[in-house]
């Protein structure tokens, strides 16, 4: 057995969930938004790679159109060959939009994202277009993109979670009725409670399932007010079934929902396929560590070097009998490990166990003034572990004050 969860979740689904839902990897375009963080090509393609290895299935890969750097890099991972989708972004309100969408194409995109402004508060940052302007705009990109052999066409609906609600819909059903593929709803700048990304997303369905081509319901997240997560469980009970995430939640202020909470989240405690690779998270994790230049908080769920850590004794000593005394899930299905720490609580239960792991031969009389010594130089350390090092330290000054 891997998990041991609630019994109680599954008495509080009120409403039928998708079968499955397809996860869409941002992390090379907005997670790259994250302050400090800029990745090489090599880079782009070395998690490209691995992003296909562990069953990602659509990668959103940056925007051609912006520049000439932008255009070979994606160019370069769309050649790749990859059995992950590559999905291109392009700027919908900027006045070379069709470029944009030639470009995107011409770099060998399968899937063409473009992109509208809905909320007062961002539109004024792009071309000022009326209502009826932007309404048109959107006809004119799916013409263009259908033009030029664009296979699927997906629109996103930027600060939609802001946008007044009848030009919205009106958006919605329009590019619906003109045979868009994907709709995506972004809460761009986080503002949206679980309550409100459920009405909205429901709304949606509601809008386009009376189509004979219905198109499929998308949902991108931010963190602002840390419910990126709850936002995409909400999404996804309300009938979304494409999911932006990034490793790590990167991505600009305060990040996007996590790949990993978000695949283990869906599969784990909600039963709904990814068909992600569980057991690869916690290396891919390591590898946008290393490439973005950003250390993972050592409590990240999941994927966090010590989230399956104990150093209370008692905790230790109940896992030691029944190993989901204090985890729902074994660290190994995700590729963690399961871990001991020494510090402030240790008490003789981790001490037994990390002086046999070490080969330490220690008298258990010893051990009150071991723990001492712990204790004392836990309070100096201040937020670290002790190494290994230190504690055969403690240990051997100890010895030597009290010979046996």
């Amino acid at each position: 057995m891997d998990q041991c969860l609630s019994p109680y979740n599954w008495l509080g689904i009120e409403i039928g969930l998708p079968p499955e839902v397809i996860l869409c990897d941002v992390t090379m375009r907005d997670g790259e938004k994250t302050p400090g963080v800029a990745f090489t090509l090599a880079e782009k393609i070395e998690l490209a790679k691995e992003l296909e290895a562990i069953g990602v299935p659509q990668i959103q890969v940056g925007v051609p159109g912006s520049s000439k750097n932008a255009r070979q890099e994606v160019e370069a991972i769309c050649q790749l060959g990859l059995a992950s989708k590559t999905e291109a972004m392009t700027r919908g309100t900027y006045e070379g939009w069709q470029n944009d969408i030639e470009a995107a194409l011409s770099c060998g995109a399968d899937i063409l994202h473009s992109y509208l402004p809905m909320s007062p508060y961002i539109r004024s940052m792009y071309a000022p277009l009326s209502d009826e302007q932007m309404l048109q705009r959107a006809d004119h990109i799916i013409q263009h993109a259908q033009k030029w052999g664009a296979k699927i066409i997906n629109i996103s609906l930027l600060d939609a979670t802001r946008a007044e609600e009848n030009f919205l819909w009106a958006m919605i059903r329009r590019v619906a009725e003109k045979g868009v593929d994907r709709i995506r709803i972004a809460d761009t700048v986080g503002t949206a409670t679980p309550e409100g990304i459920f009405y909205l997303i429901r709304r949606v369905r509601e809008a386009v399932d009376h189509l004979k081509k219905r198109p499929l319901v998308g949902l991108h997240c931010h963190n602002d007010f840390g419910l990126a997560l709850a936002n995409v469980f909400a999404g996804v009970k309300a009938g979304a079934t494409l999911i932006d995430v990034s490793v790590n939640g990167l991505g600009e202020r305060s990040g996007n929902p996590s790949l990993a909470e978000v695949a283990i989240g869906l599969e784990i405690l909600y039963k709904v396929k990814t068909h992600i690779r569980l057991d690869r998270l916690y290396d891919l994790a390591k590898l946008v560590e290393r490439i973005s230049g950003l250390p993972i908080p050592t409590n990240k769920p999941l994927v966090g070097e010590y989230v399956f850590a104990d150093e209370s004794d008692a905790h230790v000593a109940a896992i030691l009998k029944e190993p989901f005394a204090f985890q729902g899930v074994r660290p190994e299905l995700l590729g963690n490990k399961r871990k001991f720490v020494i510090g402030k609580s240790t008490g003789p239960h981790v001490l037994n166990l990390k002086s046999k792991e070490l080969g330490l031969n220690v008298s258990q009389d010893l051990y009150p003034k071991i723990m001492e010594g712990i204790r004392e130089k836990s309070e100096k350390r201040k937020g670290k572990i002790l190494t290994d090092e230190e504690l055969i330290e403690v240990i051997e000054v100890i010895k030597g004050q009290f010979p046996r």
